[in-house]
């Protein structure tokens, strides 16, 4: 029977393993706070965009770590538990923080969910169609996984990008219409939103 000690020869752990090990206890830690204040506007999202990060970000360092491709697919899939849900929790996030919340109706956001939701299926089961991933290998001089993108990768990046930059765009607007005091707070918020969005462009 294989042992720990024998799993652990599929990993190498390197300094951006444990970088994205401590954005994930960030996230993880975030959450916590969050969730001592439920009742605050647009909360209940940004405890959601948490947790869907700081999944992203563990699945995603393991995968990076994962010597053999079987291995950093399986904890690719993964990750999609939480790349799936971070769009819909932000932009879901930005409409309640800047009071637009409301004009969104209740069908359009049972859409978004269901949209994540099968985008995630199509990721699970990729390997009974390869319309997410084409074909993948191993950067052997980055440790990375080299990613062939299918049809649907492409659907699902338009998704993400237009609910980011939609939601980006709330918050710009939500800066505009409040006081100086107020918008000290708006342009962290705005910072926190749109690096991640350009590190994940630059990717």
């Amino acid at each position: 029977m294989e042992n720990i000690s024998d799993r652990l020869f599929d990993y190498t752990f390197s300094p951006l393993f444990f970088l994205l090990l401590l954005a994930s206890v960030i996230g993880i830690g975030t959450t916590l706070f969050l969730s001592r204040i439920p009742k605050t506007t647009g909360v209940k999202y940004l405890i959601g965009y948490s947790v869907a990060s700081a999944v992203w970000a563990i699945t995603y360092a393991f995968e990076f770590a994962a010597n053999n491709i079987d291995l950093k697919i399986f904890w690719s899939k993964l990750s999609y538990l939480g790349i799936v849900f971070c769009p819909v929790t932000f932009f879901f996030f930005a409409m309640a923080f800047s009071s637009r919340k409301k004009q969104l109706g209740a069908i359009y956001q049972v859409v978004l969910w269901s949209l994540s939701g099968l985008f995630l299926s199509m990721v699970l089961t990729n390997d009974l169609h390869h319309l997410h991933w084409v074909a993948y290998s191993v950067n052997t001089q980055t440790h990375a996984t080299n990613y062939e993108y299918g049809p649907l990768f492409w659907l699902f990046f338009v998704f993400t990008y237009v609910l980011l930059f939609a939601g980006n765009i709330s918050l710009i607007q939500l800066y505009f219409r409040l006081t100086t005091f107020y918008r000290s707070q708006i342009t962290l918020t705005l910072i926190a939103a749109v690096l991640p969005l350009l590190g994940n462009l630059i990717y």
